[in-house]
């Protein structure tokens, strides 16, 4: 798995609900728990609020339509 796909893996179990610690996740994705700090830490940058409570990671539901926005705004301006 590239990590363009274990990206689009990460948002949809966060999206959903599921607070993977980032052993568990490390282990799912055939990683190191540095690759998927490296992930979390894209997502971030991207504009996806990714917190971590109790050795886990959360994310609020995603607003789509308003993320879209904001990355083609961003886009724009380079």
């Amino acid at each position: 798995m590239d990590s363009f796909q274990r990206l689009l893996v990460l948002v949809k179990m966060l999206e959903h609900g599921d607070e993977p610690s980032v052993d568990q996740l490390a282990k799912k994705f055939h990683a190191s728990p540095r690759t998927i700090f490296r992930d979390i830490r894209k997502l971030r940058e991207m504009g996806f609020e990714i917190e971590t409570l109790e050795g886990r990671f959360v994310m609020d539901e995603v607003d789509w339509e308003g993320w879209l926005k904001k990355q083609l705004r961003s886009r724009r301006r380079r």
